[in-house]
């Protein structure tokens, strides 16, 4: 739960799971609006009630029954990463400051297995071509 006073100079200050803090920058988009919205206190992301979301679970848990569409905070990390390693052809340093990883290793582990997937979409690709090619010619 991001609080007004964790927003500075473009970046989110955070606590992190395996170190004291860490500063994340804030895609200028997103600045704008925090600046347009800027509070002197108080939480940045509020219910209609005026209480933080503490779940962002609930959320998208909402997001699916209203729209079908399952998402998790797990799957847009994922997505931005691998979109991150398209656009930045292939930087796997940039994606591991991305994800925040310790390891080069474990960035690497994580986009080999969205590889994997990729070339397995490639090749169903291809065979639905070739089927489909081949029953127009029929």
């Amino acid at each position: 739960m991001l609080k007004w006073e964790d927003y500075r100079n473009g970046q989110i200050r955070i606590d992190a799971p395996k170190t004291t803090e860490a500063l994340i920058a804030v895609p200028s988009v997103l600045q704008e609006w925090f600046n347009l919205n800027k509070q002197p206190e108080g939480w940045i992301f509020v219910g209609y009630k005026g209480q933080p979301y503490y779940k962002i679970g609930h959320f998208f848990a909402k997001f699916k029954q209203e729209t079908g569409i399952a998402l998790s905070a797990h799957l847009l990390r994922h997505a931005g990463a691998i979109f991150l390693e398209e656009q930045s052809n292939g930087n796997i340093y940039a994606v591991n400051q991305f994800l925040r990883h310790e390891s080069l290793g474990t960035t690497a582990t994580y986009l080999r297995k969205y590889s994997a997937n990729k070339l397995r979409d490639s090749a169903n690709t291809i065979c639905d071509y070739v089927v489909s090619s081949k029953n127009a010619k029929s």
